[in-house]
């Protein structure tokens, strides 16, 4: 059941990018809108996304190897990527798995959630903008915090200990 809605929220990201970055004012505001929902429904339900996170980003792994090997990305030949760009985007999306499968979903905070509402914000700007790497980078950063939050803040002694 999750992952249906895991598709279905894939969809309406994809839906609202593939429009917020086009031309018609009208259908921007629809983009937007989509993508606002997407960011909604991310925060409410944290838990279930970050259980999820290490997964989704191993399809993006894949596509990442797919598009250091090929020097394109699966979808689309004719946009060619260098493979040290590609290499590195492959890097940073290693680097936020580990870091999303290091994160307790037991003990989510509300630094938590706007680590991930950033991380999607990200996630959709590293999709419209690709291959640039601002948003890969976003990306790490926003589960990076989100890690060290749990683990310098939550595993630190008391005051009177």
């Amino acid at each position: 059941m999750s992952w249906l809605l895991v598709i279905c929220w894939m969809g309406l990201v994809a839906f609202g990018a593939g429009m917020a970055f086009s031309e018609p004012v009208g259908r921007r505001a629809a983009g937007w809108v989509c993508l606002l929902v997407a960011s909604m429904v991310a925060v409410v339900t944290a838990e279930l996304w970050i259980k999820m996170l290490p997964g989704i980003l191993g399809l993006g792994i894949i596509n990442a190897l797919i598009t250091v090997w090929l020097r394109h990305p699966p979808t689309g030949p004719s946009e060619p990527v260098p493979r040290i760009r590609s290499a590195i985007i492959l890097a940073i999306l290693v680097a936020c798995s580990v870091l999303a499968s290091n994160i307790k979903p037991a003990r989510l905070q509300t630094i938590h959630r706007a680590a991930l509402l950033a991380f999607f914000i990200s996630l959709v700007f590293a999709i419209a903008l690709f291959p640039s790497l601002l948003g890969f980078g976003l990306m790490f950063v926003s589960l990076l915090v989100a890690w060290a939050w749990d683990r310098l803040w939550l595993n630190m002694p008391s005051p009177g200990e």
